[in-house]
């Protein structure tokens, strides 16, 4: 067996091996109970994991999201099926069956901190694929997951409930780039972007424009853009099924992770 032949039955086996792994045992969630006030960041993040994006900071507090993976039962029989499957098949069951960071439900929950990195207050965590699949639908193919928000859109403001405790007038801070005016605010695009682009009705010129801060229109998406802040529009692709991908673009704030919009998905295949 060639060297690239063995290269793609290990992929295979760590793939499958973690998403059968899960199926078969089951998942628990993180008993986030044990957070308690004046508890430091390193204990948040030993049992959450890193942050998944920063709501910014609003009178000397820091709100920062986290995400994990939902709890589910155990299916041994059903797993082990999977990861025999999957091995066999190099992988494309996983892929098929949607096994993945892209498909597994998940929750996120809302810890506040001080200056110090002491925890201030930990909301309760909120179910995040169920919100929004009207705005992101993915449509209605066979392979289609159109309940499930892709990870990128599960970064947004607009997804956090009314009791995340997150106050409305929290924001990112304002930073200064290097070589510009800290009064303007630079977006930067992916090289494998498969849309054209256009600002306020004008076609983009080079990946990295420089705008005043304030309001724009980025194709269909209405966003604001603060002072001395760094965006990118982004391009990611899913695999959801077999050859069938689901490719999403987004405009994220590159230091808080926030994504400010989330263009519809586009099914495709190959």
């Amino acid at each position: 067996m060639s060297r690239f032949t063995w290269m793609k039955v290990a992929s295979a086996l760590l793939l499958s091996g973690c998403a059968a792994t899960s199926t078969m045992v089951g998942v628990r969630e993180p008993d986030i109970t044990q957070i308690k006030p004046t508890d430091q960041r390193s204990k948040v993040e030993r049992l959450l994991g890193e942050r998944l994006w920063r709501a910014g900071s609003s009178d000397g507090v820091i709100y920062d999201i986290y995400e994990y993976k939902m709890a589910q039962p155990a299916h041994p029989l059903l797993g082990s099926v999977w990861l025999s499957m999957d091995v066999l098949s190099l992988g494309t069951m996983t892929s098929a069956r949607g096994i993945s960071q892209y498909s597994w439900p998940v929750k996120q929950v809302a810890v506040a901190y001080d200056a110090r990195d002491q925890v201030l207050f930990v909301s309760r965590p909120w179910s995040v694929n169920a919100a929004a699949s009207g705005d992101y639908s993915l449509g209605t193919s066979a392979y289609s997951l159109k309940d499930i928000v892709p990870p990128p859109c599960r970064r947004m403001r607009s997804l956090l409930p009314a009791d995340s405790g997150v106050p409305s007038n929290s924001r990112p801070s304002l930073l200064a780039l290097a070589g510009s005016s800290s009064e303007v605010s630079t977006l930067k695009l992916d090289w494998l972007l498969g849309i054209k682009v256009t600002i306020d009705g004008r076609e983009l010129e080079g990946r990295v424009i420089e705008l005043p801060p304030g309001g724009h229109t980025v194709n269909d998406a209405e966003v604001e853009f603060l002072p001395g802040r760094k965006y990118g529009l982004k391009f990611e692709s899913f695999g959801v099924g077999i050859s069938a991908w689901e490719e999403v673009n987004w405009i994220e704030d590159v230091d808080s992770a926030e994504t400010l919009f989330c263009f519809p998905p586009r099914y495709t295949t190959q």
